[in-house]
């Protein structure tokens, strides 16, 4: 099991930090106190999801209290997920194993869960469906242990069946039907023994603990349901699709080999295989009927609590079709091949929840800007096309709570003239000093064309901040009423002026971005360049940048000069323009080898 919980735990681990966040895990943020001077205590957790139509307390509780400890860093607080996720693999062992008295079914089970594609985005999603396959796994193996199985439950079996009853009311509204489940389960195969009347009185002392919350909860449910359904007319899954999908996304579109095994699992006599299948099939049918009358199967993400089980009577499906280690060793791999292949799908991925109508680079663009921004920057994220800015304000608020820039959000919506686009361009440009304009390079707005040219009539192009898979960034600085070399810092001979739009930072990193502009007058065209010269402690040219001069009355330029291969220390930068057919450098002014120090930056 350790090689595979290491498996599941890199599968998760990965994308903890890699990723921005997306409106329900900023929405997850907001209920649990998470937010930058939003702070929450528990009564005030406990109000919010009181008017919330899928998440009782428990998450948002046991969320608060990691976060507390932990920080609330997306890296922290995705860790949660990861944690919990792990435990449910680890607790899919059991249960087969438990079940059955074979270490290949919970192998199996164990395996098939933690490799698939769909669990697996799961493991680093802020929000708290790991949570939710935990306690319908500790539930359904202390049932077992408390109520079937030979040996004679202890103590433990029976807390936990309590901890897990109580989890499935309050951790997600549809964990109550997997309880219900076990209950008409426990009511018509049970033997009617005192181990019975100590279940049923777990059980009931479970329904009691909920009481509280459902009572306070009474009036904001009903309020909740009615904006719900404005969500479910366009997005709700009948009870074919639900099932369709729920083949679909658990056997990572293997449905005819999960569908085998479930066959197998099934289709022979033994107490284990009653148990997973009428708890499966009685949930799924609960869970159907509650959704024909009140509508709010929207994903199918509300029901990977049955993910556990179904991972468990495929389990049971494998050891009984393979009869032999090594036909059970090629099920398993067989099993979770589709899985392991859609992990390094990229677009699956981005599909999960919404696709790029809620996916967009912020994180990028926070990392890139922040180390830049300055009172009166303008940071602004350019959506596809047809997708609203609502989707994406919670996420300029959180990436840029604390910045000097400001942030804005450009639409591009079907409705919307050209005349209304551009006036909207201007309400936010004006009166800033530079734009830091950004798009998702895989989903190009129609009209970045048209945003870029009429922000070219009040400002110029400094360059290519980043142009990765995630993200293009470009900066733009405001050109002056009447730029002139006198007005610049540093001079070059009698024509050429430059200066920096923002200190050199005191430690560079990786590199050092260095955004100069120019003001030139009457010089011979493509004869000149400039050069950024870093110099160690000795005045010895450690690295540098060069690139031809800009001829015009006002232009900018974008340098990066790249340090992470150099000793730490500190060094002088250097600004110097030459004649780069002769090497001779234009004079600089009460300087004897012409060149302006800029200043001094730390590498480490």
């Amino acid at each position: 099991m350790i090689p595979l919980l290491l498996l599941v735990c890199w599968l998760g681990a990965r994308h903890l930090n890699t990723e921005s966040l997306w409106y329900d895990e900023v929405f997850t943020l907001r209920f649990v106190g998470g937010l930058p001077g939003q702070p929450m205590n528990f009564s005030q957790i406990w109000a919010a999801a009181a008017s919330e139509p899928y998440w009782p307390p428990g998450y948002h509780f046991a969320l608060a209290t990691w976060g507390a400890a932990l920080g609330w860093s997306p890296f922290a607080a995705r860790a949660f997920s990861l944690f919990f996720g792990l435990l449910t693999v680890a607790m899919t062992y059991r249960l087969g194993k438990d079940l059955t008295g074979n270490a290949a079914v919970g192998f199996a089970g164990a395996a098939i869960l933690g490799a698939g594609a769909f669990y697996s985005y799961y493991l680093h999603e802020l929000r708290g469906y790991t949570l939710y396959t935990f306690v319908t796994v500790l539930a359904l193996w202390a049932y077992w242990r408390a109520a079937r199985a030979s040996a004679k439950p202890g103590v433990w079996p029976k807390t936990a069946l309590f901890i897990g009853g109580v989890g499935l009311f309050y951790v997600h509204y549809f964990g109550i039907f997997i309880f219900l489940a076990v209950g008409l389960y426990h009511l018509l195969f049970s033997p009617k023994d005192r181990r019975w009347r100590e279940v049923t009185g777990i059980a009931i002392a479970s329904g009691i603990a909920f009481l509280p919350f459902a009572i306070s909860a009474a009036a904001g449910l009903s309020a909740a349901y009615g904006w719900q359904q404005s969500v479910t007319t366009v997005s709700h899954l009948d009870a074919p699709q639900a099932i369709e999908k729920l083949a679909l996304e658990f056997s990572s579109g293997s449905i005819a080999l999960f569908a085998v095994l479930l066959f197998f699992a099934f289709n022979g006599r033994g107490k284990a295989a009653l148990y997973a299948g009428f708890v499966l099939i009685t949930a799924l049918v609960i869970t159907l009927i509650v959704d024909i009358r009140l509508q709010l199967l929207i994903h199918i993400r509300y029901m990977i609590g049955l993910w556990p089980l179904l991972a468990a009577s495929a389990g049971i499906g494998i050891v009984r079709l393979g009869r032999g280690r090594a036909a059970i060793t090629a099920l398993i791999f067989a099993s979770i091949a589709g899985g392991l292949w859609l992990n390094f799908n990229d677009q699956y991925r981005l599909n999960m929840n919404g696709g790029a109508f809620w996916h967009m680079p912020w994180q990028q663009l926070q990392e890139a800007v922040e180390p830049h921004a300055q009172a009166g920057d303008l940071a602004v994220m350019h959506l596809r096309d047809i997708v609203w800015r609502w989707m994406h304000d919670p996420l300029a608020d959180y990436y840029f709570h604390d910045s000097p820039a400001a942030v804005e959000i450009m639409e591009s919506l079907p409705d919307m003239s050209d005349e209304d686009y551009l006036a909207l361009e201007h309400r936010y440009i004006d009166g800033t000093n530079r734009v830091w304009f950004a798009f998702d390079p895989t989903q190009i707005p129609e009209r970045r064309e048209l945003f870029e040219s009429e922000l070219g009539r009040q400002f110029v192009l400094c360059g290519t901040v980043a142009d990765t898979a995630e993200i293009s960034l470009r900066l733009y600085t405001r050109v002056p009423d009447a730029p002139a070399p006198a007005d610049m810092t540093y001079r070059f001979g009698d024509s050429v002026g430059a200066a920096l739009l923002e200190p050199l930072p005191a430690v560079a990193d990786r590199s050092l971005l260095i955004p100069i502009v120019w003001s030139g007058g009457d010089i011979p065209p493509e004869t000149y360049s400039f050069g950024l010269h870093l110099l160690d402690e000795n005045g010895a040219l450690a690295a540098q940048f060069d690139a031809g001069l800009p001829i015009s009355p006002y232009a900018c330029q974008l340098a990066r000069i790249e340090v992470d291969s150099l000793a730490p220390g500190n060094y002088a930068l250097m600004l110097v323009v030459y004649n780069w057919h002769t090497g001779e450098r234009m004079p600089v002014p009460n300087s004897v080898d012409n060149q302006h120090p800029l200043g001094t930056v730390r590498v480490e």
